[in-house]
């Protein structure tokens, strides 16, 4: 049995709940890679479908399945409802409050990656030495410009 005879007989051949026409509404919807089901309905209104598709011109696009699928891709992430985050109105921007002038106060952070990293100008094309592992990046709370320093493995210098 191929991918797409498991496919088809698993996710709408084998569906009791679907009517055959809706079975063939979802059979055309997943084999054109999820297009609207106006769309297809349009396709076999053209005649590019098979004969078995020209029922489907006498069905309105509101009685079309719906395909598992698409909905799961619908889907939008909401807020747990019983978790609120109050922020403290006095703290916002306080890491930044009489810091006027760049180099006031200036925060560093570093990072390390166990994958070697290429350079981005070279295209690949340098020497194994080259390579980055980590880096440390600054950042001026005044001016809000930062840098980023890259440390290379072979020497242990920046």
């Amino acid at each position: 049995m191929t991918t797409l005879e498991a496919l088809n007989a698993t996710v709408y051949q084998g569906n009791q709940n679907l009517s055959p026409l809706k079975k063939l509404w979802l059979c055309w919807h997943i084999k054109l890679g999820h297009i609207g089901f106006s769309h297809v309905q349009k396709l076999a209104l053209g005649g590019f479908l098979d004969r078995l598709s020209l029922d489907l011109l006498c069905t309105t696009v509101t009685d079309y399945p719906r395909c598992a699928s698409c909905q799961h891709g619908k889907q939008k992430r909401t807020p747990d409802p019983s978790t609120t985050v109050i922020k403290n109105q006095e703290l916002i921007r306080s890491l930044k409050e009489n810091q006027l002038s760049p180099g006031d106060r200036i925060f560093c952070d570093q990072l390390e990656s166990r994958v070697q990293g290429r350079l981005f100008h070279t295209a690949g094309r340098e020497p194994d030495k080259d390579w980055f592992y980590g880096a440390t990046i600054f950042c001026d709370t005044a001016s809000g410009c930062f840098e980023c320093h890259r440390l290379h493995q072979c020497t242990g210098q920046f």
